[in-house]
């Protein structure tokens, strides 16, 4: 901080305590302080991103260690927050598809045990009943084998193949947005990978837009499916929200995709983030998330009908790589003010 505001240790550590005794700002927003220095005193203004999730992650790391089906019922099981081990002989791969793997789940966060790399000593913690994201290095795998597993997904991230599964995991999402995830997927891979692609206008153009392209393929089935949140999250007379779960499992007018949300609300990660939106004294929060709920809506120009349109899944996702390639300027812009 001394470098990037330019100013001396004392004042650093001035600055740090006047920012510790103000309330971390919503996505987006800002803290103004004040600070005295030896010729009078400094004003700063320390800027939340409205869009962190992109920050030392590289989902193209992962999708380049896993098939897409592999990719999708990676993300299943973390949906329903089991355990997840991941194996290599790459400690770089592991961290980093470990990182990568739990950030899939934006807006929501992972609420249980995460280590990027398990020490082969410990080896006896994956025995654990609570779920986790666990990475070890593949010559483990052997002993994996004779310890009691339960509910775990083993991956080969070397291999590209899955060790161990329960053997539902193609089954967790409905089949519809399975298949539109797979063709999103599909579509940025397509368009990364594919020689004639390269110098044309529909080319994802690099890592940067491509790591782009895959989160938005996993924050659109999170608007898809969970976006009408905020249409039953209840104003109470006292200022507050209450969320009315059981209105909003109803407004589902799919099945297959109600069925999964009567599963998924009940779930740590999604009653944290319900939340955090209930204990809001600032009113409902309006991040990333919520904004592309306001696009989507305006997109479908019905509230009622979450869900029906995955059709044209693959075709957002493709035109969001298009456009995060003209984006990435202002982006870069909007978040210098990061600390």
């Amino acid at each position: 901080m001394e470098e990037r505001r330019k100013i001396t240790p004392v004042h650093v550590d001035v600055l740090l305590k006047a920012a510790i005794a103000r309330k971390f700002p919503s996505p987006g927003m800002a803290v103004e302080l004040r600070v005295p220095t030896y010729t009078g005193t400094e004003e700063h203004s320390l800027r939340r991103p409205l869009d962190s999730r992109l920050e030392q992650v590289d989902f193209d790391f992962l999708s380049s260690n896993l098939d897409n089906h592999m990719f999708i019922q990676l993300f299943a099981s973390l949906l329903m927050e089991r355990r997840i081990i991941m194996c290599s002989n790459n400690l770089e791969i592991l961290s980093q598809c470990s990182q990568a793997a739990a950030a899939l789940l934006y807006p929501f966060s992972w609420q249980h045990v995460y280590i990027p790399i398990l020490p082969e000593k410990l080896i006896d913690m994956v025995c654990s009943p609570t779920p986790y994201i666990v990475g070890m290095l593949s010559i483990g795998i052997p002993k994996l084998d004779e310890l009691p597993l339960d509910e775990a997904l083993v991956i080969d991230l070397d291999a590209r193949d899955f060790h161990y599964v329960v053997g539902d995991e193609s089954s967790i999402i409905p089949k519809k947005l399975y298949q539109a995830l797979l063709r999103a997927l599909t579509i940025v891979k397509s368009s990364t990978c594919s020689q004639e692609n390269l110098d044309s206008f529909d080319a994802l153009e690099d890592p940067e837009t491509v790591n782009a392209a895959i989160s938005e393929v996993f924050i659109r089935f999170f608007v898809e499916t969970c976006g009408h949140y905020l249409n039953y999250m209840v104003h109470k007379p006292d200022g507050s929200y209450k969320f009315d779960r059981e209105g909003f499992l109803k407004a589902m007018p799919s099945k297959s995709i109600r069925k999964f949300l009567e599963v998924f609300t009940e779930s740590q990660m999604f009653s944290l983030f319900i939340q955090e939106k209930e204990m809001s004294d600032e009113g409902l929060p309006q991040g990333l998330f919520e904004k592309n709920i306001r696009e989507y809506e305006a997109e479908s120009k019905n509230h009622a009908r979450f869900g029906n349109k995955v059709k044209n899944f693959g075709k957002f996702i493709k035109d969001s790589g298009q456009r995060w390639n003209g984006m990435k300027i202002g982006l870069a812009a909007s978040l210098k003010d990061r600390v």
